[in-house]
């Protein structure tokens, strides 16, 4: 049987953790239904992680340790994903499956075309880690508040900008940096400041995805799952 994991400021190491967290309290309770005495997994945010059963004592919820610390998976690599603010719940979808193949930031930007200018960031931070959470993963990826296209593209690191006419993916240099468009595309002014910056024009294929797509497929090529 699967245990439910759960990410925060735990102290692994300890014989016992508690917490007056009432979210979590009442995600436990009423949400999970887990039962005095259940088994769960609790981590650090640091990659360490290690099992315990629940228990309620007055209105904390607390954890006895059942077997010793351990580590769970981190990606080596830190990857950033920038990507301009899609519609509806996109970005949302993007931010949880770039969380579960590795992604260490995202950045929401804003271009010319980009019609949506602001993200929910309580959202944000409670989608990724529920997906660090669910796929087993040791930590949870900073989530940023939106910057401009003209902020982003100065970010150090080595960066490749996804477009049509740009280079083949298997001849992309190391990658830290992934920049992801609008639907509506980059303009010809972004495309020349990337180009000032030093930055690569890279296509994932002779197809043309949508934003979204291209911004789950460039997570996984270029993490350490890639």
């Amino acid at each position: 049987m699967k245990l439910h994991r759960f990410i925060g400021s735990f102290d692994v190491r300890l014989k016992e953790v508690c917490s007056s967290d009432e979210g979590l309290i009442h995600q436990l309770k009423d949400v999970l239904k887990i039962r005095q005495g259940d088994k769960l997994i609790l981590c650090d945010g640091n990659g360490n992680e290690a099992t315990f059963s629940f228990s309620l004592k007055g209105n904390n919820a607390c954890f006895n340790k059942e077997s010793e610390a351990s580590k769970a998976w981190v990606p080596q690599k830190k990857l950033t994903l920038c990507m301009a603010i899609a519609k509806k719940e996109n970005f949302e979808i993007v931010a949880q499956k770039a969380t579960e193949l590795g992604v260490s930031e995202i950045i929401p930007i804003i271009s010319s075309r980009t019609v949506k200018k602001g993200v929910r960031m309580d959202r944000l931070l409670k989608i990724t880690k529920e997906a660090a959470e669910q796929s087993g993963r040791g930590d949870v990826p900073k989530c940023f508040e939106p910057i401009a296209f003209s902020e982003a593209i100065s970010l150090e690191g080595k960066k490749v900008i996804l477009h049509p006419e740009g280079a083949s993916r298997r001849d992309a240099p190391q990658t830290d940096i992934i920049f992801i468009g609008p639907e509506g595309g980059w303009t010809e002014e972004e495309l020349f400041l990337a180009e000032e910056f030093g930055v690569s024009k890279v296509c994932l294929g002779p197809m043309i995805m949508r934003a979204e797509t291209a911004a789950i497929v460039a997570s996984y090529l270029f993490s350490d799952i890639g």
